[in-house]
């Protein structure tokens, strides 16, 4: 409706409602394959009644893999995720498969 063709880039910060935000824009992540920019938060997950890997799944279902900002790859995000503790949270770089960082 906007007329925007392409989306390049996503910036995620809305604490604890990343699944709503991933859910609506599931089509344009599919399509277009963009960059993301988010805050891991899984506390808020949590209090949202949500998985604390429910962002992580969905996003790794799609393809994406993790990155600091720094951009060195998470070996392991799940884990990462599930051992932060509560009241932390972490910038990241969320890329689609086989796009550099």
């Amino acid at each position: 409706e906007a007329g925007v063709k392409k989306v390049d880039f996503i910036k995620i910060d809305v604490d604890g409602f990343e699944m709503d935000v991933l859910y609506g824009a599931r089509s344009i992540l599919s399509l277009h394959r963009p960059t993301i920019v988010m805050e891991l938060a899984p506390y808020t997950w949590l209090e949202r009644g949500e998985s604390v890997l429910a962002p992580v799944e969905l996003l790794d279902d799609l393809g994406y893999r993790f990155y600091d900002l720094s951009r060195k790859p998470f070996p392991d995000i799940k884990r990462f995720t599930s051992e932060m503790p509560a009241g932390h949270s972490v910038n990241v770089i969320v890329l689609p498969e086989g796009k550099s960082p």
